[in-house]
């Protein structure tokens, strides 16, 4: 609750900081690339709460070669970019909830092969990206309820299938169904949308 509006510079030096927690300030950027270059023993990252858009293209994480979660909750996301997340390639958690975020880049998650849980919901997603899950082998808990999806295709489908837990309701979803012999239906939902693994019901 500092009211940090900027962190150039901040953080020069700070090897061997582990934990870093930013939240409800009144950032609305993280820097250009060089801000956490220091910080390779960096584990949690904490942004919640602020007014990031992270508009600044790829490689703004950079340094962080040890991180484990990433929070930005509650800030002003409105797309994930081609890249946003490149070189995080020990991220497990991200967390990207109650944003107004609208559209996931093919290619945002790329190189995260170890992440976990990934956290979208209380968004403006219309369509579940077709670069969603499972992101990395270890791919188990994907959060999407309260979007605006209305439908899925057969592809994504595949492939939340393969998640240990998908999370989807309320959402005013067309939902797709696929029977024992692969015949695939579609029929209107009602909110309370839920998913167990072998197919959609509602």
């Amino acid at each position: 609750h500092n009211r940090l509006t900027s962190l150039h510079d901040a953080f020069i030096g700070l090897t061997a900081l582990r934990y870093l927690f930013l939240y409800s300030n009144a950032l609305t950027s993280v820097g250009n690339g060089t801000t956490f270059i220091d910080l390779m023993a960096l584990e949690t990252l904490t942004l919640n709460n602020n007014a990031i858009a992270l508009d600044e293209g790829a490689g703004v994480f950079s340094g962080l070669t040890a991180l484990y979660s990433l929070q930005l909750a509650n800030n002003s996301l409105a797309e994930v970019h081609n890249g946003s997340f490149s070189g995080l390639a020990t991220l497990q958690q991200l967390d990207l909830n109650n944003n107004t975020i609208t559209r996931v880049a093919n290619g945002s998650f790329t190189g995260l092969a170890t992440l976990q849980e990934l956290f979208l919901h209380d968004n403006l997603l219309t369509a579940v990206p077709d670069n969603l899950g499972p992101v990395s082998a270890a791919f188990r808990v994907l959060a999407l309820q309260n979007n605006r999806f209305v439908r899925f295709s057969p592809v994504v489908l595949g492939r939340l299938d393969r998640i240990q837990d998908v999370y989807l309701s309320p959402n005013p979803i067309v939902c797709t169904r696929i029977s024992a012999n692969g015949t695939i239906t579609c029929s209107a939902c009602t909110l309370g949308y839920t998913f167990n693994h072998t197919a959609m019901t509602c």
